[in-house]
């Protein structure tokens, strides 16, 4: 998946569908330590997570390994094969591999490889064939997000991610917590064709301690519906793209990917540059 998303992306995916895949496969953690997910060999190949875990069901280390497909892969297994032959052989532990696929079209693929003396296969989790109420029980933030690459079963877009930002705001301990996850949701959303849908109901839902009290805000909610929700609207949607473009600029992520995130254009994106050098600040 390396080539469709890159920093903030990465981070989003790893935060939330980690600890969701160790939920869902019943993987509970004593400990775990990173272990560096490029491997050398005569072609470079780097994985999308890759932990040295400690089980409680084990009292050695394993490697979990988790690739992330958006799209289904008719050389997945082959892929999968070789990451097992190059981890195994540079850790030496016993390793267990998944792929976690994220797209709506059902995998058509093959998961084994059978040869002579040798048959090898990895687990495939589609989130689409779990329902979006098993991530709305859970009390782990990072799994309640994941709820937008489930199955709606019939629900609209808007209302399940207003049951999401709800539970998100609930299990949210500091403001700072929840900027984060928010920041997770409208990135991964992207994903999923729904960022639009998440970008509206974060404008239209007061979910932030400070701005349910905040009596400007108060007052700008009661003009704006004066004026028009319509407008309100868009202008909310418009200012968390901006937002969200001038946080991922600091990241010095390039133009092609935040537009791209955001939805905003290129020319869009070149002038929120220009702006932000001259002092420009976040809406």
């Amino acid at each position: 998946m390396a080539h469709w998303y890159d920093k903030i992306l990465k981070e989003s995916v790893e935060n939330v569908l980690g600890k969701t895949i160790f939920s869902m496969l019943n993987l509970k953690l004593k400990r775990s330590e990173p272990v560096n997910m490029t491997i050398h060999s005569t072609v470079k190949r780097e994985t999308d997570f890759l932990k040295k875990v400690w089980l409680d069901t084990a009292n050695e280390p394993e490697i979990v390994q988790i690739e992330f497909q958006s799209n289904p892969d008719a050389e997945m297994h082959y892929r999968m094969l070789e990451y097992l032959a190059l981890v195994s052989r540079k850790y030496k532990l016993p390793m267990r591999q998944y792929v976690v696929y994220l797209g709506n079209k059902k995998w058509e693929y093959p998961t084994t490889l059978n040869f002579v003396g040798l048959k090898y296969s990895f687990q495939l989790v589609w989130l689409r064939e779990y329902s979006y109420r098993w991530f709305l029980k859970s009390d782990i933030p990072e799994i309640v997000l994941a709820a937008v690459f489930a199955d709606f079963k019939n629900q609209k877009p808007n209302v399940v991610v207003k049951l999401i930002l709800s539970r998100i705001y609930k299990l949210s301990k500091t403001d700072a917590d929840l900027e984060k996850y928010l920041t997770h949701l409208k990135v991964l959303s992207k994903l999923v064709r729904i960022q639009e849908v998440v970008l509206e109901e974060i404008n239209t839902m007061p979910i932030t301690s400070d701005i349910k009290t905040d009596i400007i805000y108060q007052q700008g909610m009661q003009q704006g519906m004066q004026q028009g929700m319509q407008q309100g609207m868009q202008q909310g949607i418009m200012n968390e793209k901006i937002k969200m473009a001038l946080k991922l600029l600091d990241e010095k992520l390039s133009e092609d990917f935040v537009a791209r995130v955001t939805g905003l254009t290129i020319q869009e994106i070149e002038s929120l540059k220009t702006s932000k050098s001259g002092g420009f600040s976040n809406p």
